[in-house]
């Protein structure tokens, strides 16, 4: 066992195979019901030793649809005390440079205390590593600021938690050997986005020095116009019409509104009841115009906001077939088809160049068709939009395509999201990576993912000895890091499909 002690008190922690672990610290207090939809209050100092052997509880959700079920965490985690910090570290003595990750999920599921997230790795190369929890779907982001000032950044709550995350690394992290002045912000999928939210959070600012967007950009908020709308739409669900109506509903009653009004708009096309979030699986995200977040992150980070900051910014080449699993065998490329018309319509774009790039090869099915539609819209465009903005204003930029694909599910996933968390945790034989097959993946990919991202954290740079030489980007095409069984530089996505999704 390994006891630290911090300015709250003294921590217990396990400690295996040349690395300390600390799971299960809170860093605020626990979210009551009546303090459900304000901003988080700092953990005040405990008596006696913390036990921090076992992982603490998460917020409350419900499972991630298709094959992202199986990631989903356990009921039996779910609690109020769920804004806490999981620690790995290779020693508590020195100053380690820090990786903080911030965990996917849609804003809606997921957990820093999955076990795919497991730092040792990172300990053992000398990075200490703390994955956080935070408030999830409503209890993150629903806005209720046109009732009270109270709730002025209600909608941004998820992000808020972030920072003061960030903040109890800032100012407890030396005692457990890491370094508050060498942190870097990570994360995948809406971790990802939330990384790049965080580039324009001005109360983040000076609480990290680096940042890795792992298939996610800067564009996933909402206006206050549209978050209003959810809001609406949660309070006809659970037949309530002001904000301390909600004190009196259970967080397993506000989960079953959340999950009705999730699915409400993720199967409409009407914009006057929901607003920009109509047909989409995220309702709840952060709302801009608040004081925690005052602007469109893309907007703050293409006029510099983020210019002190290195960034490592990629995607996977196959995005989003995985979504579409379940529909592979009735998405025929007529169907296909349709859906991509439906969609030109509403976006406005052009129909021809679109029907032609996307639908027009005979020999492309229907689920492929529409899963490269899918990730183009949802991955590839945002992606590139950000790493332009901060292209524009610094040269510690780098772009990677995780490229090796899962030979299971019938080879239909390709190199598919989330796909290159195993590798660059390198934990291959996690419970995660086994129940996708990513266990078979080779050693040496993961080693050298592995250490790019180690390597980012260290030096603000992703290159090391057992990679190709990695060049920053500094130009709104240009090359990148291509992860596969063989590395080698190329080209993040076709220079035609910015055009492509333009409105006309």
């Amino acid at each position: 066992m390994t006891v630290v002690q911090t300015a709250l008190g003294q921590v217990q922690g396990s400690q295996s195979d040349g690395v300390h672990r600390f799971v299960g610290i809170p860093y605020a207090e626990p979210i009551s019901r009546d303090r459900r939809f304000l901003p988080a209050v700092p953990r005040s100092p405990w008596c006696g030793v913390l036990q921090a052997t076992k992982y603490g509880a998460t917020c409350i959700q419900t499972p991630m649809q298709g094959l992202f079920g199986l990631l989903s965490p356990s009921a039996d985690t779910f609690g109020e005390d769920c804004l806490n910090v999981n620690i790995w570290t290779p020693n508590t003595q020195g100053a380690h440079p820090v990786l903080v990750w911030i965990h996917g999920g849609a804003y809606f599921a997921g957990s820093g205390s999955d076990l795919g997230y497991d730092g040792s790795s990172f300990a053992k190369n000398g990075v200490v590593l703390v994955t956080i929890n935070y408030r999830l779907g409503a209890q993150g982001f629903l806005d209720l600021s046109a009732f009270d000032l109270r709730y002025e950044s209600s909608g941004c709550l998820g992000i808020a938690d972030q920072v003061l995350a960030l903040e109890w690394v800032r100012d407890h992290i030396a005692d457990f050997g890491g370094d508050p002045t060498q942190v870097t912000i990570a994360g995948e999928s809406a971790g990802a986005m939330a990384v790049c939210t965080l580039l324009a959070v001005p109360s983040a600012k000076g609480l990290f020095r680096g940042a890795i967007a792992q298939s996610g950009g800067a564009s996933t908020v909402i206006s206050k116009q549209t978050s209003r709308l959810v809001t609406q739409a949660i309070f006809e669900a659970l037949e309530v019409d002001t904000p301390a109506a909600l004190v009196a509903v259970s967080d397993n009653e506000l989960l079953a509104a959340q999950l009705e009004v999730m699915t409400a708009a993720r199967e409409s096309v009407d914009t006057t009841r929901f607003g920009e979030v109509a047909g989409s699986a995220m309702p709840f995200q952060p709302v801009f115009g608040t004081s925690v977040l005052p602007q469109k992150p893309l907007v703050a980070i293409s006029e510099g906001v983020a210019a002190d900051v290195a960034l490592l910014q990629g995607m996977t080449r196959h995005e989003a077939p995985i979504f579409l699993y379940e529909m592979a065998e009735m998405l025929t490329p007529e169907l296909a088809a349709m859906m991509s018309a439906s969609l030109v319509e509403r976006l406005m774009l052009e129909p021809e160049a679109f029907r032609q790039y996307y639908h027009g090869e005979p020999s492309r099915s229907g689920f492929d068709a529409a899963g490269r539609v899918m990730s183009d819209m949802l991955f590839t465009v945002p992606i590139a939009q950000m790493l332009a903005a901060q292209a524009s204003h610094s040269d510690q930029l780098w772009c990677y395509r995780f490229d090796w694909e899962n030979p299971n599910f019938d080879g239909l996933l390709g190199a598919h999201h989330f796909i290159e968390i195993p590798f660059v945790f390198n934990q291959l034989s996690s419970p995660g990576a086994r129940e996708f097959g990513l266990h078979v993946g080779s050693e040496d990919l993961a080693k050298r993912t592995h250490l790019a991202w180690v390597a980012f954290v260290k030096n603000g740079n992703p290159n090391h000895e057992e990679l190709i030489f990695w060049p920053s980007m500094t130009q709104k095409y240009a090359s990148c890091m291509l992860f596969n069984s063989t590395c080698e530089l190329g080209h993040l996505y076709e220079p035609e499909v910015l055009a492509l999704w333009s409105p006309r």
